[in-house]
């Protein structure tokens, strides 16, 4: 994850981040969160080549960033293994300014054999 930025406009708080895949080629990759969002843009990759970034945006319900939510990354690895990736993103404000948020990877990579 970076450049993490924002927008705020009528209520709503609107976020977005840039996603580079530096591993393999990936298939079948979806984003999921813990937190109940208005909108989450892309949800889900069918191929996302390695070096290439994604751009994710995402909007909160009713406009609040909560203090933190995890980001969780499903996907099928070139080798046919199912394989997660989770991050926490962190909110951090200052002064009363608007929020920015922290990306911190908690499980990269947690590689399953695919089933036979």
């Amino acid at each position: 994850f970076h450049g993490v930025g924002g927008s705020h406009s009528g209520g709503k708080s609107k976020f977005s981040t840039t996603i580079k895949n530096t591993g393999s080629t990936s298939t079948h990759v979806t984003i999921t969160s813990n937190i109940v969002l208005e909108s989450m843009r892309p949800s889900e990759i069918p191929v996302w080549e390695t070096n290439r970034d994604i751009r994710l945006e995402f909007v909160f319900e009713n406009g609040g960033a909560p203090e933190e939510a995890t980001f969780t990354l499903s996907y099928t690895d070139a080798f046919g293994n199912l394989g997660k990736s989770e991050y926490k993103v962190v909110k951090k404000q200052e002064n009363g300014q608007h929020p920015s948020f922290n990306v911190v990877p908690i499980k990269i990579r947690t590689v399953n054999k695919k089933s036979k």
